[in-house]
C-alpha cells in the first residue's frame, strides 16, 4: 500500500478523533454558557423586581404619612366635632378651608374627602361631590387602587379621625398615582422583549392589570388573567409565590422567564419578564446550528486530511522521481515544494478569538449589571433617608419620631431615666397664611425648624408631626427641668421676629406636657397626654405651657 493511502487513512482517524473531541467540548462550553447566563439573567431579574417592590412600599408609606398629617390637623378635627354637635353651616366652610390648605401644601394630594361618623360626606375638595353622599365600607386603613374618570391611576387612603379616643369621622385622601406608569415603561435591564407587569386582585381571584402593557396599551382596568391558569407568573404572584420561573407562559401565550413579586398590604402582583426567545438568541448557536456546524467542520476536516496527504506524500514523490532522474542520470535541478500546517495553526488561533470574543461578552455584561446595582442601591439609600424627614422642615417626621420614642423607652426600661414628651404647635397659623399667604407659612415653618436645630439639647430629639404641629422628645428631664426648658423655648420663639417681604411677622407658640409615669401602657397612650395638655394650653388662652395631671383628667 503506498505511504499517502496509509496517510490518508491516518489522518481520517486522528481528524475523527480530534472532531469529536472538539465538538464535546463545543457542547459542554455551550451547557456551561447556557446555565451561567440564565443564572445572571434570574439574579437580575430578581434585583430589579425586588428594587421596584421596596420602592412601591416606601412610596406608599409617605403617602400613607401625608394622610396622617391631614388627619393631624387639630382645628380640622374640632371643627368637625363642632358640625356634629351644632350643624351649623360655618363649621362646614371652615373644614373646607382646612382641606383646600392641606391639599396645597401636599403636591401628592389630588383630593381630600371628609365623612361624618356615619360615613356621610361632610366635605371635599372635589365639588362636584353632594353633601350626604356615603362613604364605600371596608376600605378604612387600606390603600386602594383605581382609576380616575380620565383613566388616570390614583390611589385613596382612609383614616379615621379622633378626638381624646373619640371616633369623630373619617378623611379620605385621594393620590395621584402615576410613578406606576414610570414603573411600567422604564424596562431598564429587561432586554428588548421584557415588560413589567402590574395586577390587582379581584374579588374571584382572577388578575386586574393596573398599568398599560407592553403588548396592550388599553389593558389597563380593562383586561384580566384568569385565576384558574396558575401557570401563569401574574397568577403565581397574586398568590403570594415570589421567585423566578423559567418557560412559563405570560398573558400573550409567550415562554418567559419572570421574576414574581407580591404587595400583602396593596394585594398587587408585580411580575419583571423576559422573552425566553430573546434569551435563546443572546446565548448564541442552537442546536440545529451546532448540528450545522459540525458537518461543515468535518468536510473541512476531510479537505484538511486531504490536503495533508498531498503536503506530505508529495515531497516524498518528488524525491522519489528526483532520485530516479539521478538514477537515470537525467538529473535535472527542480526544487522540492514546500508543505507546511499553517491552516492547523490559524485554527487554533481562531478558536483562541472566540473564546476571547466570550471572555469580553462576559465582562461587559458584569460590568453593565454592577453599573445598574449601584445605581440602585443609591436609589435605595436616598429612599431610606427622604422616608424619615419632612420635606418642607428637614426635621424628623411623625414615622421616625414614632420609632425613636419606641427605641428609647427599651433604654428607659434597662437605665431608668426620666423623659418628658412635649407637643407644641404655632397659635393662630391659619390667619398667617390667610393674611400673608401660604408661602409666609412655609417660610416660618422652616425658620422656626432652624431655630429648633440650634436650640435644643444634644440628645434632644424634635419632628414635624402635622401642619403646624410638632413633637419633642426630653430625655432625662423630670417636671421642673422639662417646664423650665419648655418655658424657655416659648419665650424665645415669642421674641423671634420673621422677616417676610420687607414685612416682620411674631408668633407665639402654645405646648403641652406629658411626663413619663409607671400609669402609661403605650407610646400612643403618651401622645395622647400631651395631645390632651395641649388642648389644655388652647383653651387657657394660647402662648402659654400646659401639663398633664391625672388628677384633673379623672376629674
Amino acid at each position: 500500500m503506498k505511504l499517502k493511502y496509509l496517510l490518508t487513512l491516518f489522518f481520517f482517524a486522528l481528524i475523527a478523533i480530534q472532531v469529536s473531541a472538539t465538538f464535546l467540548s463545543i457542547h459542554y462550553l455551550q451547557e456551561s454558557r447556557v446555565t451561567q447566563y440564565r443564572a445572571l439573567k434570574a439574579e437580575q431579574l430578581e434585583t430589579i423586581s425586588s428594587s421596584v417592590k421596596r420602592t412601591i412600599l416606601l412610596i406608599t408609606d409617605r403617602l400613607k404619612e401625608s394622610a396622617q398629617l391631614v388627619a393631624s390637623r387639630t382645628q380640622l378635627r374640632i371643627s368637625l366635632q363642632e358640625w356634629q354637635a351644632k350643624n351649623e353651616e360655618k363649621d362646614r366652610v371652615f373644614i373646607t378651608r382646612i382641606i383646600h390648605d392641606a391639599k396645597q401644601s401636599l403636591n401628592t394630594v389630588h383630593a381630600i374627602h371628609i365623612y361624618d361618623k356615619q360615613m356621610r360626606l361632610v366635605s371635599s375638595t372635589d365639588a362636584s361631590l353632594p353633601v350626604g353622599q356615603l362613604m364605600k365600607r371596608g376600605i378604612v386603613g387600606k390603600m386602594v387602587l383605581h382609576p380616575s374618570p380620565t383613566q388616570t391611576l390614583m390611589l385613596s387612603y382612609t383614616t379615621p379621625l379622633f378626638i381624646r379616643d373619640s371616633g369623630i369621622g373619617y378623611a379620605h385622601i385621594i393620590f395621584d398615582a402615576q410613578f406606576i406608569d414610570g414603573f411600567a415603561h422604564d424596562r431598564t435591564g429587561l432586554g428588548q422583549t421584557g415588560e413589567w407587569i402590574f395586577a390587582a386582585r379581584q374579588e374571584n381571584g382572577d388578575a386586574l392589570f393596573v398599568a398599560p402593557l407592553k403588548y396592550d396599551r388599553e389593558a389597563a382596568f380593562k383586561r384580566t388573567v384568569s385565576s384558574n391558569t396558575l401557570e401563569t407568573p401574574i397568577i403565581q404572584a397574586l398568590t403570594g409565590r415570589e421567585g423566578i420561573m423559567n418557560n412559563a407562559p405570560d398573558y400573550a401565550g409567550n415562554r418567559v422567564m419572570a421574576s414574581t413579586r407580591y404587595i400583602d398590604t396593596l394585594q398587587w402582583g408585580i411580575v419583571a419578564k423576559i422573552n425566553e426567545s430573546e434569551l435563546d438568541g443572546q446565548l448564541g448557536l442552537h442546536l440545529n446550528n451546532i448540528l450545522l456546524l459540525e458537518i461543515v467542520v468535518i468536510f473541512m476536516a476531510i479537505c484538511l486530511s486531504l490536503m495533508g496527504v498531498f503536503i506530505i506524500s508529495r515531497p516524498i514523490e518528488m524525491l522519489n522521481h528526483y532520485i530516479k532522474l539521478q538514477t537515470d542520470k537525467e538529473y535535472q535541478p527542480d526544487s522540492l515544494p514546500n508543505g507546511g500546517w499553517q491552516e492547523t495553526r490559524e485554527l487554533a488561533n481562531s478558536f483562541d478569538s472566540m473564546i476571547n470574543y466570550m471572555k469580553n461578552i462576559d465582562q461587559e455584561l458584569d460590568h453593565k449589571v454592577a453599573i445598574k446595582t449601584k445605581g440602585l442601591t443609591e436609589a435605595n439609600t436616598l429612599l431610606k433617608e427622604l422616608a424619615f424627614r419632612d420635606p418642607l422642615t428637614g426635621l424628623y417626621n411623625r414615622r421616625y419620631m414614632l420609632d425613636r420614642i419606641i427605641s428609647e423607652l427599651n433604654q428607659i426600661e434597662r437605665y431608668d431615666a426620666q423623659f418628658a414628651l412635649a407637643i407644641f404647635d404655632i397659635d393662630h397659623f391659619k390667619s398667617i397664611n390667610d393674611r400673608w399667604g401660604h408661602t409666609a407659612g412655609d417660610h416660618i415653618l422652616t425658620e422656626l425648624s432652624g431655630y429648633l436645630k440650634g436650640a435644643m439639647r444634644k440628645a434632644d430629639v424634635v419632628g414635624r408631626i402635622g401642619g403646624e404641629e410638632f413633637l419633642m422628645l426630653l430625655p432625662y428631664s423630670s417636671m421642673d427641668g422639662a417646664r423650665s426648658l419648655v418655658e424657655r423655648f416659648r419665650e424665645e420663639i415669642a421674641k423671634l421676629s420673621f422677616q417676610f417681604n420687607e414685612e416682620k411677622i411674631q408668633i407665639t407658640v402654645s405646648f403641652g406636657v406629658s411626663i413619663l409615669t409607671e400609669q402609661i401602657n403605650s407610646v400612643d397612650e403618651w401622645i395622647d397626654q400631651a395631645d390632651k395638655a395641649l388642648y389644655k394650653a388652647k383653651n387657657g388662652g394660647r402662648n402659654q405651657v400646659a401639663f398633664f395631671e391625672y388628677e384633673a383628667e379623672n376629674a
